[in-house]
């Protein structure tokens, strides 16, 4: 990267050898963010990945797979209007993805949207027009768990509802992870922008706000300081219960269990909330449920790269180096990333749920 930008200022008659190198370099950095967070130097590869896209494609022309990554946000509330024909239509979608854009494995749409999940749903614009009531938590929505995870949605709804929370899901403008991560730059300010405009509305009602997926969460906290220095505070689902359990908040007791599952986290969750695995063993044993939190590195995911045809040998070697012993012998684990469920089934025999699925069923057999 250093070389390229060097060559960049010299006008290096070797700057577009310089720019394939580099682009072949970063095209297997997974975007975790760990050198951002964990690495002493606190460089965001992801970040510069990003400026280097936005600049090489300036003279260089866009994979399609780019573009249609980006288009799956952006398109999300068009096929949640849609959703029984989008899914009828998704093995056909599918077919094509795979033949023109080298896309392999793709999520099904779920079969229900977040209106029927049994909870109340609010778009941002019109939350200044709902009485909230003093235990009301914003639950916000992000464009694939919408899409693609609305069991997620309701495991963290349910969850809350049995600790004697309000849960409010809060639908946002189209996202802008995909555009951050294939450098399409002013794409991603506009987008990003738009979404912090309606955090930011948000914030104003005085109720707390949490993420179903720690993707989006710690986006808020990385790639959108790159837009503005101030955005409002996201929080992880455990870091509010964590507060809440400080908090003294009454909460049930859970049936006993026989068992006691794996719990993993997100790769970028891991790194960028290092004691996430902590907050939620405290969280299992305050309501007497018994979990067993594993640490892992990154599953191979990340977000489309699990996807690509041509980064299957990464995604798959990465799955077998950290989770797959993990998951040995076990039928269900915890979960708490959409990419690391996608990944766990897809590569497994194991079934893997948001860890807020068994704080609900625990509590409900009490």
């Amino acid at each position: 990267m250093r070389q390229w930008r060097q060559a960049q200022a010299a006008q290096d008659p070797e700057l577009a050898a310089i720019g394939r190198d580099t682009y072949s370099a970063l095209d297997s950095c997974l975007g975790c963010n760990a050198c951002g967070s964990a690495c002493p130097a606190h460089v965001s590869v992801p970040a510069l990945k990003s400026q280097f896209l936005d600049a090489y494609h300036a003279g260089h022309r866009r994979p399609l797979r780019d573009h249609a990554a980006v288009a799956v946000e952006a398109m999300a509330p068009m096929l949640a209007s849609i959703r029984p024909l989008a899914r009828r239509l998704m093995p056909l979608a599918s077919g094509v993805a795979a033949r023109a854009l080298g896309f392999i494995d793709l999520p099904e749409i779920s079969g229900r949207g977040l209106r029927q999940l049994g909870h109340p749903v609010v778009r941002h614009s019109r939350i200044g027009t709902i009485a909230t009531a003093e235990n009301t938590v914003l639950v916000l929505e992000d464009a694939f768990t919408a899409t693609f995870d609305t069991g997620a949605v309701q495991a963290v709804c349910d969850g809350l509802a049995a600790l004697g929370y309000h849960p409010l899901i809060v639908t946002l403008p189209p996202g802008s992870k995909a555009a951050h991560a294939k450098g399409m730059r002013r794409r991603f300010a506009r987008l990003a922008g738009r979404q912090i405009a309606a955090l930011n509305e948000l914030e104003k009602i005085g109720r707390p706000m949490i993420g179903v997926d720690p993707a989006f969460v710690l986006m808020t906290r990385s790639e959108f300081r790159e837009v503005t220095p101030s955005v409002p505070k996201v929080m992880l689902v455990q870091e509010f219960l964590r507060q809440r359990l400080e908090a003294g908040d009454p909460w049930p007791q859970a049936a006993p269990g026989t068992s006691a599952p794996r719990l993993m986290v997100h790769c970028t969750e891991a790194s960028a909330a290092p004691q996430a695995l902590r907050q939620w063993q405290e969280v299992f044993a305050a309501l007497g449920l018994a979990v067993r939190p594993t640490q892992t590195g990154c599953c191979g995911m990340a977000g489309l790269f699990g996807h690509e045809q041509r980064q299957q040998t990464v995604s798959r070697t990465l799955f077998d180096a950290s989770w797959a012993p993990a998951l040995k012998g076990e039928a269900a684990v915890l979960a708490t990333g959409f990419s690391c469920r996608c990944q766990v089934e897809r590569l497994s025999e194991t079934t893997a749920t948001h860890p807020m699925a068994a704080i609900a069923a625990g509590l409900k057999a009490a």
